[in-house]
């Protein structure tokens, strides 16, 4: 943004020296006009030529150039000073303004009107104690600053007993949508009951605890006394009772530390605070888009099931949008359409798969059910899809509630450590002068710590090496059984007897490159455009061709050359894992050599790391002894307790570390006044309390009489049906007792229908795999009928090539013919061959109607034999004149070549 406005104002100054440039060109134009018109009206003898008054280019250029370097200093010039003017302005407002990080916004639950705000954020700039803490270290000797110190966590509560019911009630929750409608209805009873109890029992103990009796009082009371002392006695650790431990000897770089610690965890409980508002609104725009999916696959299941029973509810909630949220993100997103496989069985136009199958008229029965199986599966869709909406938004409503009370949490933490950064900065303030006395031990501590976390990150880095290369050799070791694994699949799928071959290629170390011959192509294009029905063949042929390959195979392969008979595709992937399988022992042989030697340097790194501890050890015991005669000069330091009238009540909530120092005996004062003024006002509202307790304790006397006639009630009605007296707690074990034994029945039922729905699945696949085999034995009869088929029109083009070899030899024979009686004995022969060739011809012919018969459907058989019949008598026709009237008829060569014609058609 600076980049863009800084060149929009350079080009707008420049522009303004451009128009200035302009209007000058401008008027010496004109001046240029006005002096030629002068020249015109002189005579002509007197007239200057139109050469005057042009310039040489030279001259252009000259002024060009001279302008332009005027405009590129005056841009350099102006950026100059822009760039000036934005860091200033830049440093004034980093100093008096702070840079907002979040704004404040705002996301609300879906069910009920409550939202959760983020905090206002910004950063803040402590140029004061910076400046003063780099101050301080430049008098001092160069050194690393130590870990910072841990802030005091709160103590744990303590847990409250949990009773059986609830415990029961806990697990029973836990699959309370697995159950049926009956049980959940007992579980909801009960729970309703129990919750009652809880509730009475809950008010009963509030109204005890919150009436002011003696002993709240005796506590404030005391509280007060304390924080009274407190303030009158200004020399709390200079005082005899006080003992300065020595984990609390004070460095200023620690403190600066703390302070900075203090600050960044308010930084960052703002900002994970707002990032968990950030992450809830995103939560809520990944919601939204999932409710716009869901209301689409809702519409799909109501459109295909049609029934005017399955509908969403209308007090359904609606997941609306926040003013936060950006509406272009709600609509850029479009709903998907998923598609389930089963579909496709009724629906086979969706896939192209089953475009080109069979289509029934009527449905079958395995159909039927299927249909019924996808319907139920729809409704119970439709019941899941509501389900999971409903559990989605009651998650994301209990999700903002939590956060709305950590807000509160996070704030009244953000209020105790600004608290404690002011503490730090006035001990910051006092330590500026007395820190200098250790300065020399702690360079030496620094110097060992520095060689210790060497030693220590050199351990680290060594331990890593050692667990990367240890990962490595896992992996390698698992890449090398899996490539292993490889090729015992391809040995398997090897039945041509080249496996034994194979394998001591592979079990070789040599890496041999890989072969590629002219027939790889021709496998991959016949591959590719062959069919489903080849694939087919060529699986069921496979049994026959591996008896020929074994025959042909020779007893010894070279494994450089392609062995006849064997698939190239497998002797390449034979070829490709052993050169794997020789870089993968390569790989894991440097790793174990690496191993060694780093496991070597790991223990000499530790010997060296345990002396320089030692000597670490030393130096520290002298620091300390310096640290405690520091200490004496820090508890001359005054400090103070001061707490407001909400802080009483929660004073042990309160920080040892939140103290404020100072000499300022007149805001002391002016606090004991306070503090007597709240004193009086405490009593005085203790004696409103103690009437309003009365009231209390009588409504406390009735909701126990109330809840002593329910139990009452209750046991007599347990005595009229049982006939006999029972403890209170029975009848919380009676309903246990009772819903678990719904909940056995109905996992005994639902084993049941799990039992038989398998069952009807095997019978299903049993089904399924007898009509598999049914087809698996036609498609190898077919198989076996395609490869007679191909024999006998083998066969058939074998008698093709021999007529026309026949019908050559009748024409030259024709020529060469001179007299009639020679050209009728030649046709009698001929003749006589070509009723031969009639009689072989029909035998072939039936030969493919047997075998078209056994493969074609009889509809079409019958028309192939009629057709087949129909020519064959046409050609007895054809034959019996000529046979008949030998004497009679001329034959010439254009009958005999129809002949012929028509039985190669044929």
């Amino acid at each position: 943004m600076i980049k863009q406005e800084n060149t929009r104002k350079i080009l707008t100054l420049a522009n303004l020296e451009k128009e200035k440039t302009r209007c000058l060109l401008r008027e010496l134009k004109e001046e240029l006009k006005q002096v030629l018109a002068c020249n015109k009206l002189l005579p002509e003898p007197v007239q200057f030529s139109d050469d005057y008054f042009q310039l040489d280019e030279r001259i252009n250029n000259s002024i060009i150039e001279g302008e332009q370097s005027k405009m590129n200093k005056l841009r350099l010039k102006l950026a100059f000073n822009y760039e000036k003017s934005l860091l200033a302005r830049n440093n004034v407002k980093n100093y008096f303004v702070d840079n907002i990080l979040t704004n404040k916004f705002k996301v609300k639950a879906i069910l009920t009107d409550i939202g959760v705000t983020t905090i206002y954020h910004k950063t803040e700039y402590n140029n004061i104690f910076i400046s003063l803490v780099n101050e301080f270290l430049s008098k001092k000797r160069p050194k690393r600053r130590r870990e910072m110190t841990v802030l005091s966590k709160s103590a744990p509560q303590n847990m409250q007993a949990v009773s059986e019911s609830e415990l029961f009630l806990r697990n029973v929750r836990q699959k309370y949508s697995s159950f049926p409608k009956k049980i959940q209805f007992a579980i909801d009873k009960f729970a309703a009951r129990r919750d009652f109890e809880n509730r009475v029992l809950l008010n009963i103990e509030k109204m005890n605890k919150n009436k002011p009796g003696d002993k709240n009082n005796i506590e404030e009371e005391a509280l007060l006394e304390n924080t009274l002392d407190s303030i009158g006695y200004l020399n709390i650790k200079s005082g005899s009772n006080y003992k300065m431990m020595e984990d609390k000897i004070i460095i200023m770089e620690d403190t600066f530390e703390q302070y900075m610690e203090v600050k960044e965890k308010v930084y960052n409980l703002k900002t994970t605070f707002n990032e968990k508002v950030c992450e809830l609104r995103t939560r809520k725009i990944k919601l939204i888009h999932e409710y716009i999916q869901f209301k689409f696959d809702v519409n799909i299941i109501q459109k295909e099931l049609n029934d005017p029973e399955i509908i969403t509810p209308l007090d359904f909630p609606q997941v609306l949008i926040d003013e936060s949220i950006d509406p272009s993100l709600i609509d850029s997103f479009e709903p998907i359409d998923h598609l389930d496989p089963m579909d496709l069985f009724f629906n086979p136009e969706k896939s192209p798969l089953y475009k080109n199958a069979y289509s029934y008229e009527e449905p079958t029965h395995q159909e039927i059910v299927m249909k019924k199986m996808i319907i139920d599966k729809l409704k119970y869709k439709h019941m899941h899809l509501h389900e999971t909406m409903l559990k989605k938004i009651d998650m994301f409503d209990d999700q903002l509630f939590k956060l709305n009370k950590m807000r509160i949490e996070v704030k009244l933490e953000i209020k105790f450590l600004d608290l404690w950064a002011t503490t730090l900065e006035e001990e910051m303030l006092v330590l500026y002068d007395f820190d200098l006395l250790e300065d020399e031990l702690s360079y030496n501590v620094h110097v060992k710590t520095g060689l210790q976390n060497d030693k220590a990150q050199q351990i680290q880095r060594i331990q890593e090496d050692i667990n990367y290369y240890s990962d490595i050799n896992i992996k390698k070791t698992n890449m090398l059984i899996d490539n292993q694994n490889t090729f015992d699949m391809c040995m398997k799928m090897e039945n041509k007897g080249f496996a034994k071959h194979l394998k001591k290629i592979f079990d070789k170390k040599l890496k041999i490159p890989k072969i590629k011959t002219d027939y790889d192509d021709d496998v991959l294009s016949s591959s590719s455009s062959d069919g489903s029905d080849e694939s087919e063949q060529d699986f069921n042929s496979e049994s026959g061709e591996s008896l020929m390959a074994m025959s042909r195979a020779p007893a010894v392969f070279d494994e450089k050359v392609l062995p006849l008979g064997c698939d190239p595709k497998l002797f390449n992937t034979t070829l490709e894992l052993r050169s794997k399988k020789y870089e993968i022992e390569q790989i894991i042989g440097t790793n174990k050599k690496k191993l060694e030697i780093s496991n070597a340097q790991l223990i000499i790194t530790f010997d060296e790391l345990d002396v320089i501890e030692n000597e670490l050890k030393e130096i520290q015991n002298e620091l300390e002894e310096c640290r405690i005669k520091k200490q004496l000069k820090l508890n001359d330091i005054y400090t103070t307790i001061v707490l407001n009238k909400s802080q009483i009540s929660k004073a042990k909530s309160l920080k040892t570390s939140i103290l404020l120092y100072g000499n300022v005996l007149q805001d002391l004062s002016k606090r004991t006044v306070e503090l007597k003024r709240e004193e009086k006002d405490i009593i005085k509202t203790l004696k409103k309390e103690k009437l309003c307790a009365k009231k209390d304790r009588i409504e406390i006397a009735k909701m126990e009489n109330v809840l002593k006639n329910i139990k009452t009630a209750i046991k007599d009605e347990m005595v009229k049906k049982f006939k006999t007296e029972m403890d209170w707690k029975f009848l919380d074990q009676m309903e246990m007792t009772i819903i678990d034994y719904m909940i056995i029945n109905s996992k005994t039922d639902a084993r049941d229908t799990k039992k038989r729905f398998i069952h009807e699945l095997k019978i299903l696949e049993n089904k399924i795999f007898s009509q598999q085999n049914i087809v698996t034995d036609l498609l190898k009869s077919n198989t076996l009928k395609n490869k007679i088929l191909k024999n006998v029109l083998g066969n058939f083009s074998k008698i093709r090539q021999y007529l026309d070899t026949d019908q050559e030899k009748i024409m030259k024979k024709s020529e060469d013919l001179s007299t009639e009686t020679s050209c009728n004995a030649e046709i009698t022969a001929m003749n006589c061959k070509y009723d031969k060739l009639l009689k072989h011809k029909q035998d072939i012919c039936e030969q493919i109607n047997f075998y078209k018969f056994i493969v074609s459907p009889p509809t079409e058989q019958q028309s192939k034999s009629e057709e087949i019949q129909s020519l064959a008598i046409n050609d007895k026709i054809t034959v019996t004149p000529i046979t008949g009237q030998k004497d009679k008829e001329e034959l010439d060569l254009d009958t005999i070549t129809k002949r012929f014609l028509l039985l190669l058609s044929i």
